[in-house]
């Protein structure tokens, strides 16, 4: 991955004031700033950058780290009072691993409540359709706080990445890799699991807030829709496999194992069937359905991506959701689990019913 100056001057700038406020002892860092910061990690960091041989980290973990220990840190955030069963709601019951509070997990709770969040993202959401052209509540909506829960989640990761401590029931946890324990029995957390848990964080992150802040795009006249063809439908076969691969893959699980297996990784498919053994790969649909009002998106953006060639599809490991690379492309597409979304070269994201339609307004908005 090649940055430019501008990118280092932004990565030198932005981790100067974290080591800057770490290394403060006079006061802890408000909420307000660490929430800026926590949204232009989001964006401006590319997850899908090479981890460093040195240190097995890219940019998006070193930043991420800092984040987490200042988040723990901040006593705005109460971590200690925080309810994350409440905050879960109604979907506690398939998300909550463990009957403790969120502080009094141990890192190997800690993974198993993310990887139950990465599982379980694409229930959180319903899309609102408009009922008129000015209606600013249509688009997703989610059924619980993830940005809030992430930053308590990235809170409580910070106080474990903080604090060295003995523990007697870390034995397994160092059986399962996800901490060293050194000769005097005191225990950190090892890189690759921070790695780990910070592919999904920021994953889950950028993509909730690329959904709930989308603009939603409605059509007057269906006529409108963008025609697709048969021979569309042909010479975007291949591309469809990858694409309903990569649509089966868990939020943020293509980076976690482009990072775990940085050596070997080549392709979405590894991916799945090393998280689904037994994976069957989707077929698509007849060019009949293809062609009805609201086909699925990840069926539908295949054709379209032989309509409009010249707008490239970013997947979470390729630079979905990182400014510098939509910032390229006066459009392109995510494609990020089952969700499809437009973006546009300022980082203004759209989605709608058909993905057709979002076609149709690039067209529109060509002038």
């Amino acid at each position: 991955m090649h940055y430019t100056n501008m990118d280092m001057t932004e990565f030198e700038v932005t981790g100067g004031r974290l080591l800057e406020l770490l290394e403060s002892t006079a006061s802890c860092a408000q909420l307000s700033e660490l929430l800026c910061i926590v949204d232009k990690w989001s964006q401006l960091y590319d997850r899908a950058e090479k981890v460093d041989n040195a240190d097995g980290c890219n940019k998006m973990h070193v930043l991420g780290q800092a984040l987490c220990v200042l988040l723990y840190r901040c006593p705005e955030l109460e971590l200690s009072k925080y309810d994350l069963r409440a905050a879960l709601g109604a979907c506690c019951a398939r998300i909550m691993l463990s009957s403790k509070p969120l502080h009094e997990h141990d890192i190997e709770e800690l993974q198993n409540l993310v990887t139950s969040l990465q599982l379980e993202f694409t229930t959180l959401y319903t899309m609102q359709e408009s009922v008129a052209e000015d209606d600013s509540s249509a688009g997703y909506w989610s059924i619980v706080n993830t940005e809030d829960i992430c930053v308590r989640i990235m809170a409580h990761l910070g106080g474990l990445l903080a604090q060295r401590r003995q523990d007697d029931t870390s034995e397994l946890a160092a059986l399962h890799g996800l901490i060293d324990i050194d000769n005097n029995g005191f225990c950190t957390v090892r890189i690759e699991t921070v790695v780990f848990l910070l592919d999904a964080l920021h994953s889950l992150y950028s993509l909730h807030t690329l959904l709930t802040r989308a603009q939603f795009v409605c059509l007057q006249n269906a006529q409108d829709l963008v025609p697709v063809h048969a021979h569309h439908r042909e010479a975007s076969n291949e591309t469809f496999f990858t694409h309903s691969m990569t649509s089966d893959c868990a939020v943020g699980s293509i980076a976690q194992y482009a990072h775990r297996f940085v050596h070997l990784f080549h392709s979405v498919s590894q991916t799945i069937y090393y998280n689904y053994p037994t994976y069957s790969r989707q077929i698509q649909l007849p060019l009949s359905e293809l062609q009805r009002e609201n086909a699925r998106s990840v069926n539908l953006l295949p054709l379209l991506t032989e309509l409009r060639p010249d707008i490239p599809v970013f997947f979470e490991h390729t630079g979905a959701g990182c400014r510098q690379a939509h910032a390229q492309h006066k459009w392109s597409w995510i494609l990020w689990s089952h969700f499809v979304l437009l973006v546009d070269s300022e980082m203004r994201s759209y989605v709608a019913t058909d993905a057709r339609t979002l076609a149709h307004y690039t067209l529109k908005s060509k002038s």
